[in-house]
This record gives C-alpha cells, structure tokens and sequence, in this order.
C-alpha cells in the first residue's frame, strides 16, 4: 500500500490490524471479497450519513432510496480511494455518498443538484428563523439569511414551485398538446399526434396514459408506473415540450 491507511473512523467490532490489513489486500488486488468486507464494515458510516437527510427527505423518496444512492457513493470511495490523499477514508467516503445521495434525489425530483442544494439551504434557514420568532419568516427575511436580494428569491421560489407541484387535471394536460383549429382538421391533428405518442418510450406512453387517458393526477400515475411524483413530473414537463415542439416541425401548431 505504501503508506498505512489513515484512519480516524475504524468500524465497530474491528480491530484497527484487521482493517488495515484488509484495506492492504483490497488496494494490492481490487478483489471483490475485500471490497464487499470493507463495504459491510462501514454500514454504520453509511448509516450515519444518511441519517442528516432522513428526517426531511422530499414527497416520493424513500429512506431506502437514500440508503441505495449512500451505497452507490461508498462503493465509489473504495474504488477511488488512496492512502496516498492523507486524508481520512471515512472523510472521504462521508463526501462521496453526501454526493452520490444529493445526486439521488435532485434526479429523482427532476431538479439540478445546484437547486437541490438551494431548496435544502432555503429549508434550514426557514425552520431557523421560524424557532427563533416563532412565526413563518417572510421571503425577505430568508433572502437576507441565504445573502441575496428578496428578488431573485422571490423569483427562485416562483420557479422550483413550478418544477416541484405535482401536476395538472387532464383538461390542462390535454390542453397543453391539442392544436388550434386553424391549419388542419381536428380529426387529422389528432391521428398525427397519436402517431407521435406511440412512437415515445413506454415510461413516457405509460405516464400519459394514465395521466391523459384515464385522468389521473401525476403523484397517482406515478405511483402506477413505478416512479416518484417529481420524477413523473419531470418526465411529464419533457414529453409535453417534445410532442409540442414536434408538432411544431410539422405545421400543426402554431403556438
């Protein structure tokens, strides 16, 4: 290994011998038994972190989606990980499932990770300010806590409750892909635009069938496919710009 691991954080019920030990025989070979012990040995890290995001984790993600992003990212610490960084292991590890987790839900969420990042700034100053006052702090008070102007707060909050709500009726929805009945006959703009939804991907043709056929809400018609609200919305938001940008092409809709 070269230089003897540093290890502040030594799981528990193991001694630090046989730990570095089995970190030696993991960085010389990269097996997959010594990966699999070190992983099994640091759950309580694992555990640990997952925990800062537990209490608060967004409508639609489950702690075990969280544990599975965590797991994801300690797996890529051992993989990436050298003693060489003289930097704590657990250190290191702790940062790549905080990465691997915020990457988890802001895609689960059909968010950036950066605007993630500013939803959960946006919720810790609020819960801050409203235990301190004991009121619901106003935009500008929690503008000026984040460090910038209550305008583009204001704008920020505007946006990602955009992103975030959980959906239309099916007459908004249907209203979002209909045509005009200018250029062509509605019989004609509506054979064309079937044609286009059998032609997208079965999460998406699923997600519109329940949405716009049987009139269900996205958090129900993602949980019929399988998925969570935010990712059903995201999915949703995409297919309804692309069928409408496609009918665009082909002169059925003005806009």
């Amino acid at each position: 290994m070269g230089k003897e691991l540093i290890a502040e954080y030594v799981p528990y019920g193991v001694t630090h011998a046989e730990y570095q030990k089995t970190w030696a025989v993991f960085c010389a070979k990269r097996d997959t038994e010594s990966r699999n012990q070190l992983v099994l040995w640091n759950q309580k890290l694992l555990q640990f972190t997952v925990s800062a995001y537990a209490s608060r984790l967004p409508n639609g993600i489950r702690y075990e989606d969280i544990v599975g992003y965590a797991q994801i990212g300690l797996i890529e610490a051992l993989e990436r990980y050298d003693p060489r960084m003289e930097t704590a292991f657990s250190t290191y590890a702790v940062i790549m499932m905080r990465g691997t987790v915020e990457d988890g839900i802001s895609r689960a969420m059909g968010i950036s990770r950066r605007i993630y990042h500013r939803l959960r700034q946006d919720e810790r100053i609020r819960e801050r300010l409203k235990n301190m006052t004991g009121r619901e702090p106003s935009e500008e008070e929690i503008a000026l806590e984040m460090g910038i102007p209550a305008a583009i707060y204001s704008r920020f909050k505007r946006r990602t409750e955009m992103i975030l709500r959980d959906g239309f009726s099916a007459d908004e929805i249907v209203c979002r892909i209909s045509i005009p009945e200018t250029a062509l006959t509605r019989k004609e703009t509506v054979q064309e635009l079937c044609q286009l939804v059998e032609q997208l991907p079965a999460e998406e043709r699923a997600l519109l069938h329940h949405v716009i056929w049987k009139g269900e809400s996205l958090r129900k018609a993602g949980r019929e496919t399988g998925i969570s609200r935010y990712r059903a919305a995201s999915i949703y938001k995409k297919t309804i710009a692309d069928l409408r940008r496609q009918m665009e092409k082909k002169g059925l809709y003005a806009g």
